[in-house]
């Protein structure tokens, strides 16, 4: 609402930084649980973060910011603040 409009996006503009958001955030709790168990690196959160940076041309953020979905969110908001 700051930069006009009503501040209601549609989903489909939130769901990628809001599930990276949620991944990171999750890190340390889904170590815990597969403590015991064989784990490798989960490439669809890395097939994710290489789209993001590829949509916006930048590295994703490192922990503890990228456990904040408007860290993820912001460079979608300024791509699309024109169009508001």
């Amino acid at each position: 609402m700051r930069d006009g409009g009503l501040g209601i996006r549609r989903a489909a503009q939130l769901a990628l930084s809001a599930f990276l958001a949620s991944a990171a955030g999750t890190l340390s709790l889904q170590d815990e649980i597969l403590a015991n168990a064989v784990v490798t690196e989960d490439t669809y959160v890395a097939d994710l973060k290489a789209k993001w940076s590829t949509l916006h041309s930048m590295a994703p953020p490192d922990f503890p910011y990228s456990a904040k979905h408007s860290v993820w969110d912001k460079p979608e908001s300024l791509q699309r603040r024109p169009f508001v």
